[in-house]
């Protein structure tokens, strides 16, 4: 099952990133939908939390905006590949969760 699932997720983090139409938020709900199909048990987090960024060469914590799945307590990137920074130095597995909603 988890070979599935990190297939699947692998396909969403291999579509580009846009804020509007492949967010994080779109991906983790198009991986929960697959899984529905699939049988197995997924919900989403979506979070307020804290992230690290390079800002002219000095680092500071900014509030950030994030969504990922969960499957079996295993938390699942689908915007990008976890270790994978984006221009602000940000990969989402440092996204640290501060307030959170599952569904």
């Amino acid at each position: 099952m988890d070979d599935i699932v990190e297939r699947l997720a692998e396909e969403l983090r291999q579509e580009p990133f846009s804020f509007l139409h492949t967010s994080c938020i779109v991906k983790a709900l198009s991986l929960k939908r697959k899984l529905k199909v699939l049988g197995i048990p997924a919900r989403i987090l979506l979070c307020l939390g804290t992230a690290r960024v390079k800002w002219f060469g000095h680092w500071i914590i900014i509030p950030s905006v994030h969504a990922y799945c969960d499957v079996e307590n295993t938390r699942v990137e689908t915007s990008r590949a976890p270790e994978d920074y984006d221009m602000w130095r940000i990969a989402p597995a440092n996204i640290k969760p501060i307030i959170g909603v599952w569904f």
